[in-house]
């Protein structure tokens, strides 16, 4: 395999306000698809009962295609391309008040770019010139060009265990960023094997500890339809290429990468071969990838969404433009387990498909699934719903109009309904394509609440860590707590007895993503997503 590796220091740095640690905020879904690994999966339940919209903001605005929360506050981007003036980045709290914008820094093509939030309410984003750290407060930390990156649209941020911001780029290269400093530290075209030219991507990128998995299609003209997974390698100065698996291109979605796996769409097993989509399942072995199990996606559709990781087991995935169900297939071997027929149960005046990505909540209990859909192929105009289906029952838990004379793929943003809390409230929040940014939640609620609605305040670090763990609660509890893998796997378990602090020590398990939970004596419950690396 060609290396294409190339190092090197930024030249042109805005000025550096006093540094801050920023970490990716554990709660919520701070990133496009949860976190790094794209399991689009949020530990936190959707409100139930006497659902409405809240509050509704930036209704003069176009294109919210992005928003991320870290339940205290949600960020929404932008490609306001019938308004230039107004602002592509907006930070909104719990009700609705804006934070902070991004006045104006950041051009529409910030749109396309899903953002990074800190747990402290700092927002990482991204453009075809800059890369932004806004603090909390809306001032900037630093500001760094992308013109070393080729000024390419880039695709979602993601970031590594070692602080490196991956922008993958459409036409362009794929771009590290140090998140304290903003300098640009490595720059990488991926070749794979190809003698000419380079791969391009058009999706995020996933990431496990410090190694990323782009999917890629051979930029400029393809016609023998090239694509490949390839795996980088990221160091704090370079990006190294460690194996490629070639596959037809293109791909509608990002990688998702469960434990060694990863699971991507493409549309044939063969470059060059005939056009059959489909799931694909492929090991990373270390310095080899080996294809698990393919799966036909039925004919005539695709994906535009990653797959999601169902926590009881399983994968998710919907084929578009009107299959109108959602799959899950056993993620071991691909064997089929279960459909849902959403159209069926939407059961709106016409065929809908989901135009959204899709976010399970789960937090050991009942798995819910959130969505937008509108009208499907070939229909032009038609009803357009918000929905969280139950996903023991396979049952609508709740679904909100957003529109009877919906544009087809025009009236939902790219991102699903992402929650936020406060006192123990949770409300979903939306981007929609011509509706700004809207809220919903159990309209007879206040925020305040009764001691035994409240979760426990819970403070984990280090996260991401080594497995050694320290938990901070915010006053003596006592209760149980266990750990428990992404599949249900419970790996620890302990007894809280008066304590306000506990150590533990998970350092023998694999790298990948738990879940810790605690239930006191009282009922109280809290759980957290903690990362190993």
């Amino acid at each position: 395999m060609r290396k294409n590796t190339i190092t090197f220091l930024l030249l042109s740095l805005s000025s550096i306000t006093i540094a801050q640690t920023f970490n990716l905020a554990n709660n919520g879904c701070p990133m496009v698809h949860c976190d790094q690994q794209m399991s689009d999966n949020s530990t936190n339940i959707p409100p139930a009962a006497n659902i409405g919209l809240v509050w509704q903001q930036y209704t003069n605005a176009n294109l919210c295609t992005w928003c991320a929360t870290n339940d205290s506050i949600v960020a929404c981007s932008f490609m306001n391309t019938n308004n230039p003036t107004i602002d592509n980045l907006v930070v909104f709290d719990f009700n609705g008040n804006i934070k902070f914008t991004d006045n104006n820094i950041l051009n529409n093509t910030a749109g396309l770019s899903g953002h990074l939030i800190g747990e402290d309410g700092s927002v990482i984003v991204a453009d075809t010139s800059n890369v932004v750290r806004f603090n909390a407060d809306g001032t900037i930390q630093w500001q760094t060009s992308t013109n070393g990156a080729g000024g390419s649209q880039p695709m979602s941020l993601n970031l590594t265990a070692n602080g490196q911001i991956i922008i993958a780029s459409r036409g362009g290269p794929v771009a590290a960023y140090d998140k304290e400093s903003g300098v640009q530290t490595s720059v990488i075209y991926p070749t794979g094997n190809l003698t000419t030219g380079y791969y391009e991507t058009l999706n995020t990128p996933a990431v496990r500890g410090n190694r990323v998995y782009l999917l890629c299609q051979k930029e400029g003209l393809n016609p023998t339809n090239k694509g490949a997974l390839i795996s980088i390698d990221v160091t704090p100065t370079s990006m190294t290429e460690v194996w490629e698996f070639p596959f037809r291109s293109e791909s509608g979605a990002s990688p998702t990468v469960i434990n060694d796996t990863i699971f991507f769409d493409g549309d044939g097993l063969n470059p060059g071969g005939p056009q059959i989509p489909k799931v694909f399942a492929v090991k990373d072995n270390g310095t080899a990838p080996s294809l698990i199990w393919t799966y036909d996606i039925p004919t005539g559709q695709r994906l535009i969404s990653s797959v999601n990781l169902d926590p009881r087991g399983g994968i998710w995935f919907y084929p578009r433009p009107n299959y109108g169900k959602l799959v899950r297939l056993n993620q071991t071997n691909g064997f089929f387990i279960e459909e849902i027929n959403y159209n069926s149960l939407i059961n709106a005046a016409n065929n809908v498909g989901i135009n959204t990505s899709t976010t399970i909540f789960f937090d050991g209990g009942v798995p819910y699934m959130s969505f937008g859909v509108t009208p499907a192929p070939p229909l032009s105009l038609g009803e357009a719903y918000f929905v969280v289906l139950n996903l023991s029952t396979n049952t609508i838990h709740w679904k909100y109009k957003l529109s009877s004379n919906a544009i087809n793929f025009a009236n939902a943003g790219s991102a699903p309904l992402l929650t936020i809390r406060k006192n123990g409230n949770t409300r979903l929040v939306a981007g929609t394509t011509n509706f700004g940014v809207m809220c919903f939640g159990d309209t007879l609620l206040t925020t305040g609440f009764t001691e035994h609605h409240l979760a426990i305040e819970t403070k984990l670090y280090p996260n991401p860590g080594n497995g050694i763990v320290k938990v901070q609660f915010a006053h003596q509890i006592n209760g149980i707590f266990w750990v428990n893998d992404l599949l249900g796997k419970i790996v620890a378990t302990g007894n809280i007895k008066n304590q306000n602090e506990i150590n533990i020590d998970l350092s023998s398990l694999e790298k990948c993503i738990y879940l810790f939970n605690v239930t006191t004596e009282s009922g109280a419950k809290t759980i957290h997503k903690m990362i190993i690396h």
